[in-house]
């Protein structure tokens, strides 16, 4: 190491010092912050982590800043620094100090991070050879860095010419289970578990022994070892069943039974984690006999973890009392996430009919974490869709519990009953007059949490209650009870209240139409009353009536109500404001659905929502920048031209709209890009106009665009040029060339979503309605799998927009059809009522195959599957 000044090197010392110290803390870490720019700076740190006459604390300090400088600085790690570090890695590695073994490993894996394993190449076999001296104590911090390796740089640790270290490092993993040391059992076995799901294969080739080691850790003493082996049962069976199933079945029911126990443990870490089992296995085929054989023990089981510790009660003193005047703090409203659905159930369903349910019922009362109560709660409904026998088990237990005289149990089994409410469908069906009766008696309980998870649970039911409402008095009392909880004195209530009715809007739709002249007004002065965080969950209750009713804000009187107040509400917002997110989300469905009304404010939204797009372009440090703002913003933008439609242009005159959009769509931000190719797509359809002129350098971006890495990202892209395909139509041609190099192996890849792939298939439809020679000579390249996907696909305009324009290629090339033919007939049978136009031309297309095969279109089509054949009959006749 190069001489350093011996001045400066005591006042680094001084100011690490200061910085640990909050007196100092500040002003210590801004000296520190102009240091980093010293190109010395970095020997300075390396020399005092190497100072063993130092104290620890100074000495970790340092690691940590050298860390961090490297991470934000990382042109500073060159040579010379890594083969310092080197040689100071076992003396560190094997320090008498926990702290200094421990700080070292973060320091090896920050700068790891950066530089990447590969510009590192003796960092491994160094490691390796640390393993071989025997050394306990070098052997802890030896883990130590293992452990920070693979799970910060697990990507590194997969590439190909890793694997041979990896898998010597893996093998003594699974050496040191048996280790006296409990730290470095743990490292070792979460080390390995880093790989259980890597496409990496390379803990399979030690598949046997990792298990049998499993095995022998599981009755470990170490809470943290057996929190970590219950992770692994629960991830090999989720993601590697197939490979390890030979292995974990024959021990199947102590494994079952193991986890059963854990998920009682005293340690909430270790039950949280073995809880995370049963949704699992609720799923897994060939399992269903090991899972019945303890289900009379494990829902007793579950439906405890879902009550409420003394451990919540206890951080939740604030929550137990009416607090609705009260204003928020800091840490609450930082928890709310826009775009879900937040609520008392407390765990995420992937159970529902569709994405957007999936998306909805993402909930979470514990601040969108998981805890031990939803998880239990997430078992209890996973299991109740593929064991409809549990219902018998549970509704004991249920009953029990709302029952008693303590509220606590009666919350649970309310929960419970909202849990179980979509698995058990059919036992439930008789009960549900009883069901809508008990949960409306429970809603204004004396307890804030029992009418919070009473709200929750009537959202779980509503649909099913509208089934069964012949006379409209469950709607009414519904809607009656959920709006007295929405005016509850208690906050968490207010906001289960809010999503509630969010959720009985979209069940109800137009049957709300009734109920409005209460809804609407109630909604209202709740707006006026409310503190943030209630206010942001109100704003999904009024946008989802917005989106469920249509027409409803084309009403003068509720305009009136709500648009004022949310651009008066908007205006006094700053950028960085959490609540403006869901408020412009709100206003998306407003400007979709005002109808006339839209024209009186649209210059208005524009103009805000331009300000947030400029700003956001002009701001030299885009990372501090509120980005969720900017993509908010341009779905407003999206949302708004299309309630404007054929009024775009007018609303648009004099702005230079595209301006923004093209710098946008170029953006470095996948989520900035994604929703500026949503708006320019829209900008497309009525404002062709704007965009005829900049055509080509508009394709240049888009096929930049195509990648489906960033699949949704693509997906939009595609979306956006089928937009621009139907309104430029043959002035699109010129780029056919282009476009179908991109278009063509993408819609060939393997793995690309499926609604990426639907995209493509409209897309290459839409293209087909101006046919060119590239379009037309490349059809067998594409046919069978566009067919194959838009088979698929129910009926819809943009699906009969694709066929035309298929139907039109094929019908200039016929020849090249004939080995795809099978599968486009297969896709023109999936129609159950193509429109007239379409109808006959697939009449015209097989009445030319017909003419053009002769004799052998008889036995053509005495070789196609009946099914297929009954489809095809209205064009065989």
């Amino acid at each position: 190491m190069a001489q350093l000044d011996e001045d400066k090197l005591s006042y680094v010392v001084q100011l690490l010092h200061g910085s640990m110290h909050p007196r100092t803390a500040h002003q210590c870490s801004q000296e520190l912050e102009e240091y980093k720019e010293s190109a010395e700076f970095n020997s300075y740190l390396l020399c005092i982590i190497a100072n063993t006459e130092l104290d620890w604390e100074i000495r970790s300090a340092s690691c940590l800043a050298l860390k961090n400088n490297a991470l934000q600085h990382p042109e500073c790690i060159d040579e010379q620094l890594l083969q310092t570090l080197e040689s100071l890695l076992q003396p560190l590695l094997s320090d008498e100090q926990t702290l200094i073994r421990r700080t070292a490993g973060i320091l090896v894996g920050g700068i790891v991070r950066q530089v990447h394993i590969q510009h590192w190449p003796n960092l491994l076999p160094a490691i390796i050879s640390f393993l071989e001296l025997g050394d306990d104590t070098l052997n802890e911090g030896v883990f130590q860095v293992i452990d920070v390796l693979c799970e910060d740089c697990f990507i590194d640790m997969i590439q190909i010419e890793v694997e041979p270290q990896l898998t010597i490092i893996l093998q003594a993993c699974v050496h040191f289970f048996e280790h006296p040391s409990p730290r470095i059992r743990y490292c070792a076995l979460h080390s390995c578990n880093q790989f259980i799901s890597s496409k990496s294969l390379v803990l399979l080739k030690i598949l046997k022994d990792y298990v049998e080691g499993l095995f022998k850790l599981a009755a470990d003493d170490s809470a943290d070892v057996v929190r970590t082996v219950c992770e692994a049962f629960v991830e090999l069976i989720d993601t590697r069943f197939e490979h390890s199933s030979h292995l974990l079945v024959p021990e199947m029911p102590n494994i079952f039974q193991y986890m059963l126990a854990q998920t009682q443990s005293a340690d909430g870490t270790i039950a949280m984690q073995a809880c995370k089992f049963w949704p699992t296995v609720a799923v897994l085929p060939n399992v269903e006999g090991f899972v019945r054989s303890v289900l009379a023990e494990l829902v007793p089981v579950l439906v405890h973890c879902m009550q409420h510790t003394a451990e919540d009660l206890a951080g939740m003193q604030r929550e137990l009392r009416d607090d609705a005047q009260e204003e928020d703090r800091e840490c609450d409203i930082a928890t709310h996430h826009s775009k879900e659905r937040h609520g008392a159930g407390s765990y995420d369903e992937e159970e529902g009919d569709d994405e957007e349910d999936e998306e909805e019922n993402d909930d979470d009362i514990e601040n969108s974490q998981w805890t031990l109560r939803n998880i239990a709660a997430a078992s209890l409904d996973k299991l109740s869709h593929s064991f409809p026998e549990l219902l018998e088990i549970v509704v004991p237990h249920i009953v029990q519990g709302l029952n008693s005289e303590n509220w606590l149990e009666v919350e649970t089994s309310v929960m419970a009953l909202g849990a179980i409410s979509n698995g058990c469908r059919e036992g439930l069906e008789e009960h549900l007059v009883e069901l809508h009766s008990y949960i409306l008696n429970c809603i204004p309980h004396a307890e804030p949490l029992v009418r919070q998870i009473s709200c929750w649970t009537l959202s779980r039911f509503s649909a099913r209650f509208l089934e069964i409402d012949d006379d409209g008095l469950a709607l009414q009392s519904m809607v009656t009870a959920l709006l007295e909880r929405i005016f509850d004195g208690n906050k968490r209530v207010q906001q289960q209240a809010c999503y509630s009715m969010a959720q009985l809007e979209e069940d109800a739709g137009n049957l709300l139409v009734p109920h409005l002249a209460a809804i609407v007004p109630a909604l209202a002065h709740a707006y006026d009353n409310y503190r943030k965080k209630s206010t942001m969950s109100l704003y999904d209750t009024i946008g989802t009536l917005a989106d469920s009713v249509p027409g409803i804000f084309e009403t003068t009187e509720y305009v009136d109500l709500f648009m004022q107040r949310l651009l008066t509400r908007w205006q006094e917002l700053p950028l960085e404001d959490v609540e403006l997110v869901p408020l412009l989300e709100c206003l998306q469905f407003f400007v979709a659905g005002m109808g006339d009304h839209l024209a009186t404010v649209a210059q208005d939204v524009l103009g805000r929502c331009l300000a947030i797009l400029s700003a956001y372009l002009e701001t030299e440090s885009k990372d501090d920048f509120p980005v969720a703002a900017v993509t908010s913003a341009l779905d407003l933008l999206d949302a708004l031209l299309e309630g404007l439609d054929v009024n775009a242009p007018q609303a648009l005159e004099g702005i230079d709209i595209l301006q923004v959009l093209a710098q946008l769509i170029q953006d470095p931000l996948a989520d900035v890009r994604q929703c500026a190719l949503g708006a320019l797509g829209e900008l497309s359809n009525n404002c062709g106009v704007l965009l005829h002129d900049h055509l080509e350098a508009i394709v240049a971006v888009l096929v930049e665009n195509m990648d489906p890495l960033f699949a949704s990202v693509c997906n939009n892209t595609i979306w956006t040029l089928s937009r621009l395909s139907s309104a430029f139509g043959e002035d699109l041609q010129p780029y056919y060339p282009t476009l179908l190099e991109h278009l063509i192996p993408l819609i060939n890849r393997k793995l690309c979503s499926p609604m990426l792939l639907e995209n493509l298939a409209l897309c290459i439809g839409i293209l087909g309605r101006y046919p060119t020679q590239e379009l037309i000579d490349a059809l067998p390249d594409y046919l069978v799998v566009w067919s194959t996907i838009l088979r698929d696909v129910q009926d819809n305009p943009e699906k009969a927009d694709a066929f035309v324009g298929m139907c039109l290629v094929i019908k200039h090339n016929p020849q090249a059809a004939l080995r795809g033919l099978v599968y486009f007939l297969d896709a023109v049978a999936s129609w159950e009522q193509p429109p007239p136009e379409l109808q006959q031309m697939f009449a015209e297309l097989i009445e030319m195959f017909v003419t053009n095969m002769g004799e052998n279109w008889t036995a053509f089509v005495e070789q196609l599957p009946q099914q297929l054949h009954m489809g095809l009959s209205p064009y065989l006749t």
